[in-house]
């Protein structure tokens, strides 16, 4: 059976495009597509899990999440990502700085915590912005308003 020029190269698209597991990525969200993200990351949680995520945007290896924090989470570090986080609704307290109390290693670049010791307390509200450089431990310690962040880790070029 012979295959044309044509069908050869449409097929060769084809395959790499199926063998990658994830979807394409947003490039936009208009502010109903984000109110519709909140209401599905409400929807989506489990229990009593702190934080539902959901994908927001991306582009090439950065991706944009949608959090959605009703309660306070444990604490995290990243070894090899500044995270960048945007409050959308909401107020809490976010703590930053200091160390993990009981680290657990996630993965090779990240660890959680129950608590930190010795962190900086700020109030963390609708319009603030905090970016927080890797390897530096940070948690949301309080929940006044059921938060909703913007959050996207940057690759700190080492």
């Amino acid at each position: 059976m012979r295959i044309s020029g044509l069908a050869f190269l449409m097929l060769a698209v084809a395959i790499p495009a199926t063998a990658q597991t994830a979807a394409p990525k947003k490039d936009f969200l208009s502010a109903g597509d984000v109110q519709a993200l909140i209401a599905k990351a409400k929807a989506d949680r489990k229990g009593e899990a702190p934080t539902t995520t959901e994908a927001m945007v991306g582009l090439d290896k950065y991706q944009v999440n949608l959090e959605y924090r009703p309660i306070p989470a444990p604490a995290n570090l990243h070894r090899v990502e500044n995270e960048l986080m945007v409050v959308l609704e909401g107020s809490g307290t976010v703590s930053v700085g200091g160390t993990m109390a009981t680290p657990t290693e996630i993965d090779a670049n990240n660890q959680r915590s129950p608590s930190i010791k010795d962190g900086k307390e700020r109030p963390f509200a609708k319009g603030d912005v905090l970016m927080i450089p890797s390897n530096t431990p940070h948690q949301i310690t309080a929940v006044k308003e059921t938060m909703v962040l913007m959050t996207m880790r940057l690759p700190t070029g080492n």
